[in-house]
């Protein structure tokens, strides 16, 4: 044992009373949310990044119903106020670019919102693979279809 160990006990008696209290207080909540099931985990500096979204892209064909598209997690993405743009019509989209790749997130108030509280802030991403053609010329980007802002005050 140690000065900072800690722990709880339970009697068996009250074991019963405490699964019924745990399924009524937690019923509501959906423990899968913000959990993905990814194909495919690269860092950002990656050097197969960029080919594995141009692979991944060009097979549209094979996805479909009970085979859905791929997912890519790229974690730590370090990002300052010079490294995006944000874009469209409606101000409600954010570009930014990383080793050759175009990261994109439509409708993106929440993610703009954090993006403009910092100088500097690391994000990590779960994206779709794509391809965007403009003006004769290809560049690989991956559809930003959830993030998560990391706070490295947290991390040891």
């Amino acid at each position: 044992m140690h000065a900072n160990a800690a722990g709880a006990s339970i009697l068996d008696s009250n074991l019963r009373a405490f699964h019924e209290y745990a399924n009524e207080a937690l019923k509501d909540i959906d423990f899968n949310e913000g959990m993905y099931d990814v194909n495919f985990i690269r860092e950002p500096n990656a050097s197969d990044l960029e080919d594995l979204i141009y692979d991944l892209a060009s097979n549209t064909n094979i996805w479909g119903q009970g085979n859905p598209e791929a997912l890519i997690f790229v974690p730590n993405i370090y990002l300052d106020s010079t490294d995006y743009k944000v874009i469209g019509t409606n101000k409600d989209t954010v570009r930014f670019e990383k080793n050759g790749v175009i990261f994109i997130k439509f409708h993106a108030s929440d993610l703009i919102e954090q993006l403009q509280k910092c100088n500097e802030i690391k994000i990590s991403i779960v994206g779709k693979p794509n391809i965007n053609e403009w003006m004769g010329n290809q560049s690989a980007q991956l559809f930003i279809e959830d993030y998560e802002v990391v706070d490295d005050l947290l991390e040891f």
